[in-house]
């Protein structure tokens, strides 16, 4: 079992080397309001602010050929990611074979649950997504039991987001 992000997905299909299956993350039922979304990940574009009008127009266009569906379906077949648009996603279900848009609707059954209770901005997600992994791995080989083994993520991730552990206080500063 591996688990990432949809981005590795394409790659795996396309090597054909191992059969490769999507599936949801695992979740506890007993817990009210679970499943609740995963945490979704992708590249940013950054554009600084006082540039000339000029440039911002071209950032624009930039961003439009980006978003056409087209491109975003050849980004979903090579690269796995998801479509960012109903017109591309809609371009993807019918460009793709049923077999490549399996995973892309895990992806987004999973990104469709309810919210967490507050809002998050995950500046760390590679890392929470590594401490997700460490703790799978732990359950799936029986080393931890796998309530254990979530109870260790969600401690350890909140953790890393609370920015935990602090920084060490300084030094005291000698007296001359």
């Amino acid at each position: 079992m591996l688990t990432s992000s949809s981005s590795l997905y394409g790659a795996l299909h396309e090597s054909r080397k191992v059969e490769v299956g999507v599936s949801s993350l695992p979740y506890h039922d007993d817990v009210p309001g679970a499943p609740q979304q995963t945490l979704a990940g992708g590249y940013s574009l950054w554009v600084g602010a006082g540039q000339k009008p000029v440039e911002y127009k071209g950032v624009a266009q930039f961003v439009s050929f980006l978003m056409e569906p087209d491109l975003q379906v050849e980004f979903s077949a090579v690269a796995g990611f998801l479509p960012m648009t109903p017109a591309a996603r809609a371009a993807a279900g019918s460009k793709l074979l049923k077999a490549d848009t399996a995973g892309l609707n895990v992806a987004y059954a999973q990104l469709q649950g309810p919210g967490a209770l507050r809002v998050l901005r995950v500046s760390e997600n590679e890392r929470v997504r590594i401490i997700t992994e460490e703790e799978l791995e732990a359950a799936w080989s029986g080393k931890t039991p796998a309530k254990q083994a979530l109870d260790n993520a969600v401690q350890r991730g909140n953790l890393l987001l609370a920015g935990a552990p602090k920084a060490p206080a300084p030094a005291p500063q000698r007296k001359k």
